[in-house]
């Protein structure tokens, strides 16, 4: 029986708690170039759904600039990518599709990432630990503290300074990339808390929203 965490039940406008990590619990990024690589394959396809597999432009960068950006048909609210797994938080935009569903990023986020690190590393075999998981939020307050799980997930006293999560563009001395949305969560504060998103991460230890938050 599928597990109820890999059920593609993808609604229009909803968000979506995505999620996997390597094959036996193995590293699935050994460097920076690693993480930097899985964000700019992110990038591409958030921005160019439609393009040409990644693949093709990696030693030729300049030609992303020729292929015309595309509506979004999700957006990213927060992510974290640790060694051996990842966490990314979408909206989907428009009715999903076979051709505008998460499962199409997902597949060719994927699909790209593993032809680099097989490359890379001379690797075969499976590189993440089968399909990736997801879990519909259902409210507000899950969404702000799936928001938090997610930025914690680096040591807790090092996750302010972590370089490869979205935590620093969610507060105001960073501006965050045009493909990252993090105003979906602060558009919160600002309307409802008088403490900052930084007061909202700060006092929580990462273990104790586990339980409630990541569903294996």
């Amino acid at each position: 029986m599928p597990s109820q965490y890999t059920q593609r039940h993808f609604e229009k406008n909803g968000y979506y708690h995505v999620y996997n990590r390597g094959a036996h619990k193995r590293e699935i990024f050994f460097g920076r170039n690693d993480y930097q690589t899985f964000i700019d394959i992110l990038f591409y396809y958030l921005t160019y759904p439609n393009g040409k597999p990644y693949s093709e432009f990696n030693n030729n960068q300049e030609k992303i600039s020729l292929i015309l950006a595309e509506p979004s048909r999700q957006h990213l609210i927060a992510y974290c990518l640790m060694p051996n797994h990842y966490h990314l938080l979408f909206r989907q935009v428009y009715h999903p599709s076979k051709q505008t569903g998460i499962s199409n990023l997902m597949q060719r986020l994927s699909v790209a990432y593993v032809m680099y690190f097989n490359k890379k590393y001379n690797h075969s075999g499976g590189l993440f630990q089968g399909k990736f998981k997801n879990v519909a939020v259902k409210s507000d307050g899950q969404l702000l503290h799936l928001t938090r799980y997610i930025h914690l997930n680096p040591d807790f006293a090092n996750y302010r300074t972590y370089p490869y999560s979205s935590y620093r563009y969610y507060l105001s001395a960073k501006k965050s990339p045009y493909w990252l949305h993090p105003e979906t969560a602060l558009a919160y504060f600002t309307k409802n808390f008088s403490n900052s998103y930084s007061s909202f991460t700060g006092g929580s230890d990462p273990q104790k929203l586990s339980a409630n938050l990541m569903l294996d």
